[in-house]
């Protein structure tokens, strides 16, 4: 596997927030604690508390979930030693997260993931007296099914056709054997990775009853020998630490408040990624997640209009502090409660919304931590490697508009005097010695020369596009393997990562996958990946 790097400002896929927080822009550093450095990590560890009990629980809970999820662990494994790190005082998490994708939807999910294991290496390395562990935190509340009920596989879509029933997490495996049928008889024919590929959907989704285990065998087995552990928020013992939290979002809505006047500074330089509510929080059923509203006389579920008073809520709270899931502004802190946490890994859109918290986090009592950004690549397989070497072209320029893509190709490619650039200099030339001598003649011909010009200017441009795209029509096998290499980097238009799933990878890499992928990435960074196959 042979890395290239470019800046990701050179990318053109990066907001303004991003590219900013990576400058260390002055109109940012209000929003955040800490920017992100090996050093920073390790002085963050030197400041952040956490108590014995809450280790102790954070240890219990993860040991609970992977044997409810029937994940089983050697003594020996070092899921198992990771695990019992975690009640000592030294140790601290790398955190990362994602929605509940079958098959980990889009590549860049299993990026994040080898990305926070690859800098719980360095950390270890560099600060022994420290110990940094790996966490993936499974979105297993999320209710937005229509984002995780797929994944991509060379252009085809793979779905899982059911009904949304709340929090994913919580939903039963039931027809995700047809997806299976699908994938076996479309792998039949491809390399001997196929199996592999088969068995571990059949383990992870075919033997378990539930989404979230799902997901967690899964993860598991792609990661079971790089030290990460695997968390799911939809924890009853998790809650129960988290439920004041919860108590005084409900009684005193701090996040609205401090949220919106954190958004409100941030709004002068950047959009804003989203909203507070008067109350951040939800309440889970088996089959439903339904927003909570404050009212005149207490509390409603938006959907159902259930209604509370103040009083049977934090009863229920106090009975069942499962029943109440964070939203998308309160999640985050719940994260920070339950881990020993330092840094957070998201892509520009996580980030985004991250920057509107930190006041949120310092009313609530909680550290915040230090937010980096993913490592992003684009995969170029052999055949993608070879044209894009045969075609001359340059890795920013894999980032343009197909059509722009081919025009600058072709201009590239032509003799200048043929596209007119050198004719049209010395026209220029001519018809700026005609107008100083007729102005000099006539200065009242100032708007018609003027005008002139501009007709002479459209014709040369018309003339011009037509010979682009007679050179186009000559270069059209050049012009073909353009389209085709664009249409494998950015799929329906959408970045490689965004869109495809990591099977085209397994595939093509099979036992190699995770390692290289943990050898390619590094964070903090800067630049935008490409592997390519040699």
């Amino acid at each position: 596997m042979k890395l290239n790097k470019i800046p990701f400002h050179k990318t053109n896929s990066f907001t303004s927030l991003v590219l900013d927080y990576l400058d260390q822009k002055d109109q940012l550093k209000p929003f955040y604690k800490y920017f992100p450095s090996i050093e920073n990590i390790a002085k963050a560890a030197k400041e952040r508390s956490f108590s014995t009990e809450d280790r102790e629980l954070l240890a219990e809970r993860l040991l609970s979930q992977y044997q409810k999820d029937k994940v089983k662990l050697k003594t020996d494994s070092i899921t198992l030693k990771q695990i019992e790190s975690l009640k000592d005082k030294q140790s601290f998490t790398i955190t990362t997260g994602h929605q509940l994708c079958l098959m980990g939807g889009p590549l860049y999910f299993i990026y994040k993931i080898a990305a926070i294991i690859s800098l719980c290496k360095e950390l270890n390395a560099a600060h022994t007296d420290h110990h940094f562990v790996p966490v993936f935190w499974m979105a297993s509340e999320d209710h937005d099914f229509e984002e995780i009920d797929h994944f991509q596989y060379r252009g085809k879509k793979y779905q899982w056709n059911r009904e949304a029933e709340g929090a994913v997490g919580r939903m039963d495996t039931n027809g995700l054997d047809e997806i299976y049928s699908q994938l076996e008889k479309d792998l039949a024919e491809f390399s001997s990775h196929a199996n592999k590929i088969l068995g571990l959907f059949k383990k992870a989704y075919l033997q378990s009853d539930k989404l979230s285990a799902a997901t967690r065998v899964l993860v598991h087995e792609l990661f079971a020998d790089e030290g990460l552990l695997i968390l799911d928020g939809d924890d009853v013992e998790l809650k129960k630490s988290f439920a004041p939290y919860v108590r005084k979002e409900l009684e005193e809505q701090l996040t609205e408040k401090h949220v919106n006047a954190q958004s409100e500074q941030l709004s002068t330089h950047y959009k804003l990624q989203v909203n507070p509510r008067k109350i951040n929080l939800f309440y889970l059923a088996d089959k439903a997640r339904e927003r909570i509203e404050s009212t005149t006389n207490g509390y409603a579920l938006v959907e159902s209009e259930r209604r509370f008073t103040k009083e049977e809520l934090l009863r229920e709270l106090d009975d069942h502090p499962e029943s109440f899931s964070p939203n998308v502004l309160l999640r985050p802190l719940y994260q920070e409660v339950v881990l020993p946490n330092l840094a957070y890994i998201g892509g520009g859109g996580e980030l985004a919304y991250w920057f509107q918290l930190i006041s949120n986090f310092e009313a609530f009592g909680v550290d915040f931590p230090i937010l980096i950004l993913r490592n992003s690549a684009l995969y170029l397989d052999q055949k993608a490697t070879k044209l894009y070497s045969e075609l001359g072209l340059k890795h920013e320029d894999l980032f343009k508009r197909k059509g722009d893509l081919v025009k600058d190709w072709v201009i590239d490619q032509d003799n200048e005097d043929k596209l007119l650039k050198s004719e049209k200099e010395e026209i220029n030339k001519l018809w700026e010695a005609l107008k100083t001598k007729s102005l000099k003649e006539d200065p009242g011909l100032e708007k018609f020369i003027a005008a002139e010009e501009q007709k002479l200017q459209n014709w040369l441009d018309r003339l011009s596009d037509k010979l682009i795209r007679a050179q186009r029509r000559n270069s059209d096998t050049s012009v073909k393997k353009i389209e085709e290499l664009h249409a494998k980097l950015f799929p329906n238009g959408k970045l490689q990562e965004r869109s495809e799933s990591m099977l085209e990878l397994m595939m093509l890499l099979g036992d190699e996958l995770v390692p290289t992928l943990i050898e390619s990435f590094n964070l903090p960074t800067k630049e935008f990946l490409f592997l390519e196959t040699k």
